[in-house]
């Protein structure tokens, strides 16, 4: 039986961790000595980078033959441990780009200068990239926006409407709906001292007050002795007794569950949110570096469908330097978004790029840089013939 991590002694752990980063090492290995293409990504490729940025590369790798044709032991990407670096493997990078994935269609639109390393076989990646561009580029740039700019208004909302730190209660969101006292207050509200709660079901409680049911000689509490103050557990309390109910109210249940959705979300956010992040959302009411890669993927967008091109290096970093800097409200941002978004929609309909990537071009330059990688022909491949050792 697998013995589990926090039952392993110190001398297991470590050994455990030395395995681990040996794997790791060796992925690396694999990885970087198989490289066919590394570039510059990330702000110092689009030209927005700041004092402090990060500093991103990716690039693309031809694994060993042994892994590609077995189902055993894929590698699809390496990140080192170094920097932000991620290494594709060309089949995982491959259905990435005829989606259209933005990150992956850059890695081979990078300016010259940012190439770090290229082979042949990266070249020719490189050479036929026109070809590997279609329509979807709407719906994958679009959608990437979107993402970015549910953050951007999911943080906004919550930056201007903090929530408490006590947790919503349902007895929060009760109405009364019979009153059988003389104490009219309680058409409008609800009592929560001296009464306990039945839940008669669909979201009503019958509330009977606790002189009453001490008066009652009758067994009140049923055989798991489940009476809790109002509604405030879970726990489905039935009333035995079938007393007459001093007040019976109505929890507004889907009310609640959203109540409680946005305090779990928002108390979430608050804890792990980036530090660098909550000062310039603190600061300008929202993330000002999403509502950043909002305009420059929708720009990059237009730009493609337009002209057939990807401009990584962005001819407008400094507009958008401006946004990543604050100089526009929330309100702007989004509005801008939405024309852009529009913009995108209507451009796509004149493009003259095809529905989709050349899919047979694809196959074909994967093949090719396979059977040249590992010095074969694509007759060597068919010939292969399984051998069994017996």
């Amino acid at each position: 039986m697998k013995k589990k991590q926090e039952n392993l002694t110190e001398e297991e752990l470590t050994q455990q961790q030395l395995e681990q980063q040996e794997k790791q090492r060796q992925l690396e290995k694999i990885a970087e000595e198989n490289c066919i293409l590394r570039v510059v990504a990330g702000s110092n490729a689009y030209g927005t980078n700041l004092p402090g940025s990060d500093w991103d590369e990716r690039g693309i790798f031809v694994d060993e033959m042994s892994r590609i044709i077995l189902p055993f032991n894929k590698i699809e990407q390496v990140t080192l441990t170094r920097d932000d670096i991620v290494l594709y493997e060309l089949s995982k990078y491959m259905p990435l780009l005829l989606a259209q994935n933005p990150n992956v269609i850059e890695l081979i639109w990078t300016e010259d200068s940012d190439v770090l390393f290229k082979n042949d076989l990266g070249q020719l990646l490189l050479d036929n990239r026109k070809e590997f561009l279609s329509k979807q580029v709407k719906d994958s740039y679009v959608g990437y926006a979107q993402s970015q700019l549910k953050r951007i208004k999911g943080h906004n909302k919550w930056i201007n409407s903090p929530q408490p730190e006590q947790e919503p209660q349902r007895k929060d969101f009760t109405s009364v709906v019979y009153n059988n006292t003389d104490i009219k207050e309680f058409n409008k509200k609800v009592p929560f001292e001296g009464f306990l709660a039945f839940d008669l079901g669909d979201n009503h409680y019958s509330l009977i007050s606790i002189e009453k049911l001490k008066s009652n000689r009758k067994p009140w509490i049923d055989n798991k002795g489940n009476i809790n103050t109002v509604l405030k557990s879970d726990v489905a309390l039935v009333n035995p007794d079938k007393l007459r109910p001093d007040i019976i109210v109505k929890l507004n249940k889907k009310m609640y569950e959203d109540h409680h959705t946005n305090w779990k979300e928002y108390w979430n956010w608050k804890e792990h949110r980036n530090e660098k992040r909550s000062v310039l959302e603190e600061k300008f009411g929202y993330d000002v570096k999403h509502a950043m890669h909002l305009i420059r993927l929708l720009r990059s967008g237009l730009d493609i469908l337009e002209n057939g091109y990807v401009p990584v290096k962005r001819p407008d970093k400094d507009y958008l330097l401006d946004i990543r800097s604050g100089k526009y409200t929330y309100e702007e941002i989004v509005a801008e978004s939405e024309r852009l978004t529009q913009k995108v929609e209507e451009i796509s309909k004149k493009s003259s790029l095809p529905d989709e990537a050349n899919q047979d071009l694809a196959k074909e330059i994967m093949l090719s840089i396979y059977t040249q990688q590992w010095n074969m022909s694509p007759k060597d491949i068919k010939e292969i013939k399984p051998s069994l050792k017996m």
